[in-house]
């Protein structure tokens, strides 16, 4: 459990300057200020616009098809409130359900999540707060909902597609 004190000391022991975090559980106060750089999470998400859970499922049923990637952002004690240090767009391309665009986003994380670590920790991102008031924090998504979120998106690429056709 890293929330435990046995943890959190042995982190603070390491006097490593930040954690890089990849999913897993709420993290509490005392391992969030562990480190002087804090805690790194890459999001599947547009920060600060999408936070919470299913958030490509979201920004396509929302039509927000540029607001699909991820982002890399300092962890606090809210949900995906802490400031951004980077962002990753990923465009649907025809043929893409959602599946395909997590798996796409996915690929992604592991390099957007490195390179802007190394970039943050050698002091060459500032760090972008974000306000409360932005975004919404999302849930979860109903299987009903994925079933009209993966129509939209078959249905926006299509027409594209017939609008490039007969131009």
């Amino acid at each position: 459990n890293f929330n435990e004190n046995e943890f959190v000391n042995r982190v603070k022991e390491l006097s490593a300057d930040a954690i890089i975090f990849t999913g897993g559980g709420l993290i509490r106060k005392p391992l969030l200020e562990a480190t002087p750089k804090g805690i790194l999470n890459c999001h599947m998400g547009i920060l600060p616009i999408y936070r919470g859970m299913d958030l490509p499922e979201w920004a396509v049923l929302n039509g927000d098809f540029d607001q699909i990637g991820c982002s890399v952002h300092i962890m606090d004690s809210g949900v995906d409130t802490g400031p951004i240090l980077s962002k990753f767009i990923v465009e649907p391309q025809l043929g893409d359900n959602i599946r395909s665009i997590r798996d796409r986003i996915e690929y992604h994380m592991t390099s957007v999540l490195s390179e802007t670590a190394f970039q943050y920790l050698n002091d060459q991102i500032i760090p972008q707060k974000q306000s409360i008031l932005e975004g919404k924090q999302f849930f979860t998504m109903m299987p009903m909902l994925l079933d009209v979120t993966e129509q939209k998106l078959s249905t926006a690429f299509n027409s594209k597609i017939n609008q490039k056709t007969f131009q």
